[in-house]
């Protein structure tokens, strides 16, 4: 099964990555692809790549102070 790519962009690419690697057209092709799919498979939902730090965030001590707009002001040098 063969692959033609129309964009000269994507073309110039490929074949630059190709030369770099020092490799063939498909043997640099089959390799971007496997390392972008490996990326995609282990990328993480938002919600699991914070969970650590929210975690961090609600186990820090209450300080019992009171937050206000004259606080706010204050430090932002309004």
């Amino acid at each position: 099964m063969a692959i033609h790519i129309r964009d000269p962009k994507t073309d110039q690419a490929v074949r630059e990555l190709a030369r770099l690697r020092k490799e063939g057209l498909t043997d640099a092709i089959r390799r971007a692809v496997a390392e972008a799919l490996e990326r995609e498979r282990g990328r993480q939902p938002l919600r699991a790549r914070i969970a650590p730090l929210l975690a961090r965030f609600r186990a820090a001590p209450k300080t019992g102070l009171a937050v206000d707009k004259a606080f706010f002001d204050e430090v932002s040098g309004g």
